[in-house]
């Protein structure tokens, strides 16, 4: 945490942040466990010149927790299903007014991004040179995108109203990896997308396939393809060097 830079007399102003991590791993005998995993952070930056008539506040953080269980089947056969929620958000707040007349002026400048999530994957090892993962992840996300600016206000005249955006997210996958030789490993998959927002769906496959094969200890070459989609999008203001980033989804 960090006090506050300056303060005195008519005009204050600070910062603080704090980051919090924590993790429990639990063993329910020799073929399950359990592991629980948390991450908690928070920026804020404030300043509020009452001199001036106006107040500056600058907020972000984001809120992460894990539950996963480990089943083990045999040797070679695994699982790993998993609970996740995670919580992002940040704001932006200006006010100024002037206390010769009326103007006023107000900003808001807001997001969100929301996630549950549950999670499955299986892995399996035939042999040494052979393994497949199958699985599934499905998410309902929640984002709250708002940016508002209101100028010649009343004092305590401000409201806004923030519409959030749910969809769900979902895939299931299906990858497998092999090495016929030992210079040649081949990588193959298919993912089957799904993504919906009120009663727009869709509904997309993406395959995907690599190579990689060594000439020597130290040079090998590769190559791969791969077909995929794009239902969450990041509107990014880069000039400034802030995290003023809004999320949206594919929406009709």
């Amino acid at each position: 945490m960090s006090p506050d830079p300056s303060s005195g007399g008519d005009s204050k102003a600070g910062y603080y942040f704090y980051d919090l991590n924590a993790k429990v791993n639990y063993e329910l005998g020799t073929r399950n466990k359990l592991y629980l995993s948390g991450y908690f952070g928070r920026d804020r930056f404030y300043s509020d010149d009452k001199k001036q008539g106006s107040a500056v506040g600058l907020n972000w953080g984001n809120a992460t927790a894990t539950l996963r269980w480990n089943h083990l089947f045999s040797q070679r056969l695994f699982s790993n299903t998993s609970l996740i929620f995670s919580n992002y958000k940040f704001l932006i707040s200006s006010d100024e007014k002037s206390f010769q007349d009326e103007d006023a002026f107000s900003l808001r400048y807001s997001s969100g991004i929301r996630d549950f999530s549950l999670k499955h994957d299986i892995d399996f090892y035939p042999s040494p040179r052979h393994s497949l993962r199958f699985g599934f992840q499905s998410t309902l996300h929640r984002f709250t995108p708002n940016a508002v600016v209101i100028k010649n206000i009343g004092i305590n005249q401000f409201s806004e109203d923030i519409e959030s955006i749910q969809v769900l997210e979902s895939g299931l996958y299906a990858e497998d990896t092999w090495q016929p030789h030992r210079r040649l490993k081949i990588n193959g998959g298919l993912r089957l997308s799904h993504f919906l927002h009120n009663r727009v769906s869709y509904l997309r496959p993406e395959p995907r396939i690599s190579l990689a094969y060594v000439l020597k200890p130290e040079l090998s070459v590769k190559a791969s393809y791969a077909l995929m989609n794009q239902y969450v999008h990041l509107l990014s203001n880069t000039g400034i060097g802030l995290p003023t980033d809004l999320w949206v989804p594919t929406t009709d």
